[in-house]
């Protein structure tokens, strides 16, 4: 979900490149709403900069939504130029996967999805917080990779 159809488009040239034979896109929380509703999703990936922090709320929602069990574990990385501390806080705190500073090529995406599916972080879920396990250990980056 992004808020431009141009970040879409690019976003999915890069992810059709990849393979991915089914795409959803969207350019507003309440179209990415419709879409995780309707469908089983196995990544989802958003700007993170929308309007009033509504991602922030959608990923939160999507997190602790008792009546989503599909997708409520659907990996998310969040996307954004702007990355400061907050932010990037605050995307952690709402339960997303990975937070990635743009720009971003297709190498760089492909291997922040590589991450985020040999990650062996644990689902965590308390009563204020679902997503997983907010608290990183140095292991170095996944095996096979090279540097960050």
């Amino acid at each position: 979900m992004l808020d431009n159809t141009w970040g879409v488009e690019i976003l999915s040239r890069i992810f059709s490149g990849f393979g991915s034979k089914q795409l959803h896109r969207c350019t507003s929380v309440a179209a990415a709403n419709e879409i995780v509703r309707q469908h089983s999703v196995d990544l989802i990936v958003s700007e993170a900069m929308l309007d009033d922090d509504e991602v922030y709320a959608f990923v939160r929602s999507l997190r602790l939504s008792g009546d989503n069990e599909v997708n409520r574990f659907a990996p998310v990385i969040l996307l954004s130029a702007h990355t400061a501390a907050r932010k990037v806080i605050e995307a952690r705190d709402c339960g997303a996967n990975l937070f990635v500073a743009k720009p971003i090529s297709p190498k760089v995406m492909m291997e922040r999805v590589r991450w985020v599916a040999g990650s062996k972080r644990k689902y965590l879920e308390t009563q204020n917080y679902a997503g997983p396990d907010r608290r990183f250990h140095d292991d170095g980056p996944p095996e096979g990779m090279v540097g960050r």
